[in-house]
Parts: C-alpha cells; sequence; structure tokens
C-alpha cells in the first residue's frame, strides 16, 4: 500500500515532467503540442529560482494548463454540490497547491527524458500518452486526459500505468471525509 502511495505522490509530481527531446519519434498533434510548451514553460520558470519561491513561480507557471475546477469537482464528486461558491474556491486553490508543491519536486528528476508516443482526440477530450525510461526493459505511463476549454487544452487527469491520478485522490478523499468530515479534509490539505 505505502510503495502504491509513493507511485501516486511520484506520479503527481511528474504530472508535467519533460525536460528533454523525445526519444522516440511520434506523431505529435495539436495537444501534444500545447502540452509540450506548457511543460517547458514550467521547468523554465523554475530554472535559477530559489526553493523557497518555487511553489509561486510554479503556480503561475501552471496558470491555465490545468482546469482546476473540473479536476476539483471530479475529486469530490457529491461533496462538490453541496460546497458554496466559497467553499469550492477554497478547494481548487489547495488542490492546485498540492498539485504545484509535488511539481517543485521535480528537479531531482530533471534528467529523464519524457517520450510522447500518441495521442487521441475525441471532439472536446484528449489523451496525450507519454513514456519516462526507469531502466532496462521498464517505464512509466503516464497518460494525460484534457479537456478544451476556452479554446485551451487543459489537464484535467493522468493515468499513471493505467491507474488514475483522480481516483486515487477522489478515494483518499472520500475516506477522509467519512472518517472525519469535510472540513478535515480542508484541514489536512491546508496543512501540507
Amino acid at each position: 500500500m505505502l510503495r502504491r502511495q509513493r507511485l501516486f505522490i511520484l506520479a503527481g509530481a511528474l504530472l508535467t515532467v519533460s525536460l528533454a527531446p523525445s526519444a522516440r519519434p511520434a506523431a505529435a498533434g495539436e495537444v501534444t503540442e500545447q502540452l509540450k510548451l506548457d511543460v517547458d514553460r514550467v521547468f523554465g520558470t523554475l530554472e535559477g529560482q530559489p526553493r523557497g519561491r518555487s511553489p509561486d513561480v510554479v503556480r503561475d507557471a501552471t496558470a491555465g494548463m490545468f482546469d482546476w475546477n473540473e479536476m476539483a469537482h471530479r475529486m469530490l464528486g457529491a461533496h462538490w454540490d453541496v460546497r458554496t461558491e466559497s467553499e469550492r474556491e477554497e478547494f481548487v486553490r489547495l488542490l492546485g497547491g498540492l498539485v504545484q508543491t509535488q511539481i517543485v519536486a521535480l528537479r531531482a528528476v530533471r534528467g529523464e527524458a519524457i517520450q510522447y508516443v500518441g495521442e487521441s482526440v475525441e471532439r472536446d477530450r484528449a489523451t496525450v500518452e507519454t513514456r519516462i525510461p526507469r531502466g532496462p526493459g521498464h517505464e512509466l505511463e503516464l497518460d494525460y486526459m484534457l479537456v478544451r476549454r476556452d479554446g485551451r487544452w487543459r489537464v484535467v487527469d493522468v493515468l499513471v500505468n493505467h491507474a488514475s491520478l483522480l481516483e486515487h485522490y477522489r478515494a483518499q478523499f472520500r475516506r477522509i471525509i467519512k472518517t472525519a468530515s469535510y472540513e478535515g479534509l480542508i484541514a489536512k490539505l491546508s496543512a501540507r
């Protein structure tokens, strides 16, 4: 269980790891190209930044890359529907902070190359398939799920070796709400 949680934490951090050119050529479409640009912007911004400022810098650099409201709604499910507008805004802010903190942790894995291996688009939904070599015969599969909002593609989920990061957080958040309360969840997220 702990190993799986570590994998999901790493995957959360790897949401935007793409720091070297693709090792395998792939037919890159509009969605892949936008994702590459977003990722390059995030890590270009991180370079040379003092560690203490990194979360603020990442927040600014990831603006527009993620559909935070959609992610938050999907993670909370029915609990989202009963939240006030200010509670929703607070949860979205805390969720963004959680992901952005994980992105900052990527400085240690910057040397790994992401391989963009495929893209599929169906109306306003898309998937960009990527692979990260993890040693001889091993690779980490990260498939980005995106939606088109306001004329641009935004990340709403990442599948890590076919397991949804969004589903993982949803299960964790539901457990916390069930055993404590919604307020308990907010307290845990605020303490990070």
